[in-house]
């Protein structure tokens, strides 16, 4: 057997090992479930390699054993074309699991220890509108949530979100305040305003009192375009028939949902927006001195269009007949008391190769934590004078609790909370409406 031959075999060995149903909920599904389908597409793959290793080291010739590859990966592709008719959306109406909105499941999700809990594991629940909590009808809801994976909270126990613990503290007072969970995993401010426009048409009668948007962190990384953002297809069609089949295949085929999922958490993790289940949280290697000072020049006009997407949530929301609340955004990055800041020297994490060259560096140029507090609040300001402007209520959480929350035990991860964080923000946010809003 050739040096060359022997390399092909490493590279298929190396590949069973990383493309297979078991590493693929380690690395990738973060939820620790894998759907059937993309369970049997794994497969699929994972016999072609063992195939081709078997054939390799049988006939010691490599030749014949490509053109087993060909006849083989014809094979895979007709198996994974039937596949995809079966368990994708082909012949289904625009519902809103196709909008990649979970829907009509119950997960039992995987803690992997990443915080202390009674149990090693969470139920999270989404009901047929793709919503979590407890409503009697879209139409009695009291406060609707939307945000990224901060209002998803995806590790958190039914019961345990800020939203279940602002809806009982109410309780508590005597008010019945249904509270629901619209956040979406990796969304910023371009997929909120596409909810109003794919989303949320499709619930009936969905006219909350109250629209609540948590937003800032995710705008702070993204632009137009992010495929998290990217609801609608029916939207996007019309260009030409090359576009039109491309949007289609990504709406429809499972296929394309299995190869978005890989793609997302990479990025997402490569910009700090994921859940980091190996964060290893330490002050050792943290500074007070920023790196640069020209934040403004550095964000250029993404603070402009960022105002104007908040106003643009702020009509929508009164468009449904419901009074909008903007509230900030804070992160385990940097820490703040009094004037005093503290922040991260460099990413830490479980793609530390990839957040070193990526989610430390800003259109080119290098920053660190300090530096991020004073973006991330430049960010924040946009948000308060948005609200303002539009006569919306603004809750400056981020100002308000920076110095509250245990940079220990609060968080899990730098942006995501544990359940003692988001019940600090359940009764905070409470605390802040219930002498605000009278009427509930």
């Amino acid at each position: 057997m050739t040096k060359f031959e022997q390399i092909i075999i490493a590279m298929l060995i190396i590949f069973l090992f990383i493309i297979n149903p078991f590493s693929w909920i380690v690395y990738f599904d973060q939820d620790g479930y894998l759907g059937p389908a993309n369970f049997v597409i794994i497969l699929l793959f994972d016999f072609l390699f063992i195939l081709l290793i078997v054939l390799s080291f049988y006939y010691k010739d490599m030749k014949f054993v490509l053109k087993l590859l060909s006849f083989n990966l014809f094979g895979v592709l007709v198996c994974c074309l039937i596949i995809d008719a079966i368990f994708g959306s082909w012949f289904s109406r625009e519902s809103i699991r196709e909008l990649w909105i979970p829907s009509n499941q119950v997960y039992k999700i995987d803690l992997k220890n990443i915080y202390p809990y009674e149990k090693d594991y969470i139920i999270n629940k989404r009901d047929k509108y793709g919503f979590r909590g407890n409503y009697r009808s879209p139409n009695t809801i009291n406060i609707l949530t939307i945000g990224g994976s901060t209002t998803a909270q995806l590790y958190i126990n039914e019961g345990e979100t800020w939203q279940d613990i602002l809806a009982d503290q109410f309780r508590q007072n005597g008010q019945n305040v249904q509270v629901v969970n619209a956040g979406v995993d990796g969304q910023s401010t371009f997929g909120h305003i596409n909810n109003f426009y794919e989303w949320f048409p499709l619930i009936p009668n969905l006219k909350p009192q109250y629209i609540l948007y948590y937003i800032g962190i995710n705008d702070y990384f993204r632009d137009d375009g992010n495929s998290y953002d990217d609801l609608s297809i029916n939207r996007r069609l019309g260009k030409n028939i090359i576009h039109d089949i491309k949007q289609k295949i990504k709406r429809k085929s499972i296929i394309y949902n299995l190869f978005r999922t890989f793609r997302g958490l990479y990025l997402a993790s490569a910009y700090g927006l994921t859940h980091d289940l190996d964060y290893k949280f330490t002050m050792n290697d943290w500074t007070d001195e920023p790196l640069i000072t020209n934040y403004d020049t550095l964000l250029g006009n993404k603070l402009n269009t960022y105002k104007i997407r908040v106003l643009k949530l702020c009509e929508q929301a009164r468009e449904y007949g419901s009074q909008p609340i903007f509230m900030t955004q804070t992160t385990r990055r940097y820490y703040k008391q009094g004037t005093y800041i503290t922040g991260e020297t460099q990413s830490v994490g479980i793609h530390t190769s990839i957040d070193r060259g990526i989610k430390y560096m800003y259109n080119g140029v290098q920053y660190n934590g300090v530096d991020f507090y004073y973006m991330l609040k430049l960010i924040n300001e946009k948000t308060i004078e948005a609200a303002k402007e539009c006569g919306a209520l603004a809750i400056d959480l981020s100002t308000d609790l920076q110095e509250e929350f245990n940079i220990w035990d609060d968080y899990y991860d730098a942006v995501h909370n544990t359940p003692k964080g988001t019940k600090r923000i359940g009764v905070y946010l409470f605390n802040k409406l219930n002498g605000l809003i009278k009427q509930l």
